[in-house]
């Protein structure tokens, strides 16, 4: 689950390796990510204005197992870890997974011995981050 929501036309004109694209991509897509949690933390815009829109539960009526994710992840960035973990304790786990790809990706770019590294590194942690947001959810239906 590598977040690289930046478009491919954006960066392709400035890396032409393929690998080095991906690592470009993921690592200002984090960056990017952490920069509009900073904006809404400063503006005090706050958790509670973050629509609760899912279709998942719309439709079968329980929540998925994202559900609050993102509310969660806006509240750790606001210092409030009990208030993160209460909406879905993935979110400070989706954090800290967000964090910890920015040093990964620069040494990736850097040193060309850490970039499979990092690739596999980062299917671990996202199989780890996935498994644990099922187990949630199956936790918190049951």
């Amino acid at each position: 689950m590598d977040i690289a929501i930046i478009p491919n036309a954006v960066i392709s004109p400035l890396v032409a390796d393929p690998e080095r694209r991906i690592h470009w991509n993921v690592l200002l897509s984090h960056l990017l990510v952490l920069i509009v949690a900073a904006m809404v933390s400063c503006f005090s815009i706050g958790v509670s204005a973050v629509p609760h829109v899912c279709i998942f539960r719309y439709l079968f009526g329980t929540p998925c197992p994202g559900c609050g994710i993102t509310r969660s992840f806006f509240a750790l960035f606001a210092g409030d870890i009990y208030r993160a973990w209460m909406l879905n304790p993935a979110g400070p786990i989706l954090g800290v997974y967000i964090v910890v790809q920015i040093p990964l990706r620069i040494m990736a770019l850097r040193l060309e011995s850490w970039s499979r590294r990092t690739f596999r590194l980062s299917r671990v942690l996202t199989t780890g981050l996935l498994i644990f947001m099922f187990v949630n959810w199956v936790n918190h239906i049951f």
